[in-house]
């Protein structure tokens, strides 16, 4: 039990981060300028892009840990945890690293997630 408990909250982790990652190295980029017409040439930023790179490899791992999880588990069980457990990892490092803002409804989003959280585990 504390092992699929410490692998869910590894996956939730995991793509708080890459997210967080992600939307790093977004930043870089003039939003003007990102669109399909120019793809081609945005894609040296993108690969070379550190954060970019970052959030593929921990993506990779993530990946590999969901098969290990969804191996020997009921995926309408554990996918809803993780995802749910996601949303308010992400809604804490966001505020965190990202400085992004918070309203009182996005608290209650995430109190709600937590309630279901629970009873979906149970």
């Amino acid at each position: 039990m504390y092992q699929i408990a410490f692998l869910v909250l590894a996956i939730a982790s995991l793509n708080a981060i890459v997210f967080t990652l992600l939307k790093k190295g977004a930043v870089g980029f003039d939003k003007t300028t990102f669109s399909l017409g120019n793809i081609m040439t945005l894609l040296p930023q993108i690969f070379f892009n550190i954060y970019i790179l970052s959030s593929l490899a921990l993506l990779g791992i993530s990946f590999v840990v969901w098969l290990f999880l969804l191996s020997k588990n009921q995926v309408s069980k554990i996918y809803p945890i993780t995802i749910g457990m996601n949303f308010v990892l992400l809604f804490i490092i966001a505020r965190i690293f990202l400085k992004e803002s918070l309203s009182l409804l996005q608290i209650i989003g995430v109190a709600v997630i937590l309630i279901g959280i629970f009873l979906i585990s149970r």
